[in-house]
């Protein structure tokens, strides 16, 4: 859920928001690569640890509802993928030079 909706935000704010956002887009049109690119690793940094905040959170609430019902659970994290990574993206590709 978003702000707005957590909030219970009449139309005027949200209107407000869309504004807002609006402007921050128009702002970073204007910002070097560079600073994008800080921007967009910042922003998933945060976007990951919220993510992990409401697995915890979902685990913790499903762990509560089991103990308060007298049920056993368990919960196991998924398996990481092994092996390489996949070649792909421009750092990986290479033009064959001719002799």
């Amino acid at each position: 859920m978003d702000d707005l909706t957590m909030n219970k935000a009449t139309p005027e704010d949200a209107a407000d928001t869309t504004k807002e956002l609006e402007d921050m887009i128009e702002y970073l049109k204007t910002e070097p690569d560079k600073t994008l690119r800080v921007l967009i690793k910042e922003a998933i940094a945060i976007l990951e640890g919220r993510a992990t905040a409401r697995r915890r959170e979902a685990i913790a609430q499903i762990q509560r509802l089991a103990k308060e019902n007298d049920l056993k659970v368990s919960v196991k994290e998924p398996a990481r993928k092994r092996g390489r990574p996949s070649k792909t993206g421009p750092a990986t590709t290479q033009k064959k030079e001719s002799a």
